[in-house]
């Protein structure tokens, strides 16, 4: 997996920037290289104050930018729905951690995902 973005409260931060438990609430995506975890980018979210669809267009702006991962604390069934239509994969974090952590979690397979149907869980089995 080449990119994989964590939603993040501030987007100055890189790696030690708080994550954002809202995927599509999130005020920014720090984009991360999935085979080395260096921070390659910063993604502003555009719509994390809109009164809805703020998850539809959250994930229509990741897949733009051509991301195959989300970590994030908790994703809307419209967000789920829009992010396995662009084959973008989300993954769980627990709150109160760094996005930092949150990926050294998402590395040790100590992350669950979660699916579009019924938002069934499944156990991260590495990164593909």
């Amino acid at each position: 997996m080449d990119r994989i973005a964590i939603s993040v409260q501030r987007d100055f931060e890189g790696l030690c920037a708080s994550m954002d438990p809202r995927f599509g609430r999130a005020k920014s995506f720090l984009v991360v290289c999935g085979r080395t975890g260096k921070a390659l980018e910063t993604i502003v979210n555009r719509t994390p104050d809109g009164s809805h669809g703020a998850g539809t267009a959250a994930a229509d702006l990741l897949q733009s930018a051509g991301v195959q991962a989300v970590l994030s604390g908790r994703f809307g069934r419209n967000a789920l729905d829009a992010l396995q239509a662009h084959g973008i994969e989300a993954w769980v974090a627990p709150p109160g951690i760094n996005a930092g952590r949150a990926l050294l979690m998402f590395e040790g397979e100590r992350l669950e995902g979660r699916r579009h149907e019924r938002a069934e869980t499944h156990r991260h089995r590495g990164r593909g």
